[in-house]
């Protein structure tokens, strides 16, 4: 039985086509493997990266502020201190602090005490969050007094959240602080309203 010239070509070319498809299907299941293990090693991997670099100074503290406004303002007897640029605050010892990399904007975690040092911040992630900006804030709602600091204090509802926020002019910095309530959970907000517990670490300013 002879073999004849266009039998030859088809197992040649019946061969590249069986190599190529094992060649594909091995290289699919190599980078799967991949995607999957970077994955799990960080979690928070599409939210930011975070970096080692200096950060300002966040101490604990076991004491009382001066008196405001006439009245003795008692800060809670467990808290800790947020050195800032031309601002110094005092929040509770069990809150988490996180600090931005890239500014010198800042946010709080009421539910956690572990801090998270020079994200790279691109969105919320937190219930709290402090806007560090310079010269003044031009914002509405109801001008009120916090301790020795003039605040401009706003409201905001909607059908799926509720914004609480506080404009603060100081030393020629400018605090723009928001408390972001939903029981859904959803990144950058948190179930409960830390309304007192914000007004006290502003009186702390």
């Amino acid at each position: 039985m002879e073999i004849t010239t266009k039998t030859i070509i088809l197992a040649v070319v019946s061969v590249i086509i069986i190599a190529m498809i094992l060649s594909g299907v091995f290289y699919l299941l190599k980078n799967s493997k991949q995607i999957i293990t970077n994955n799990n090693s960080n979690p928070l991997a599409r939210l930011g990266v975070v970096s080692n670099s200096p950060t300002p100074t966040v101490s604990s503290e076991s004491d009382s502020l001066p008196a405001t406004n006439n009245q003795t303002t008692q800060i809670s007897a467990n808290t800790k201190t947020y050195q800032g640029r031309n601002f110094t605050l005092k929040y509770p010892q069990k809150w988490g602090i996180l600090t931005c990399s890239d500014s010198e904007n800042l946010e709080f975690d009421p539910y956690h005490s572990n801090d998270l040092k020079n994200y790279v911040c691109d969105r919320a992630v937190k219930p709290i969050t402090i806007l560090v900006g310079n010269g003044d804030l031009n914002c509405l709602g109801e001008t009120v007094k916090i301790g020795n600091n003039t605040v401009i204090r706003s409201k905001t509802e909607t059908a799926n959240w509720l914004k609480n926020r506080w404009c603060v002019n100081k030393n020629g910095i400018s605090l723009d602080i928001t408390n972001r309530i939903n029981s859904q959970s959803i990144i950058g907000t948190g179930k409960d309203d830390f309304f007192s517990e914000i007004e006290t670490i502003i009186k702390s300013l």
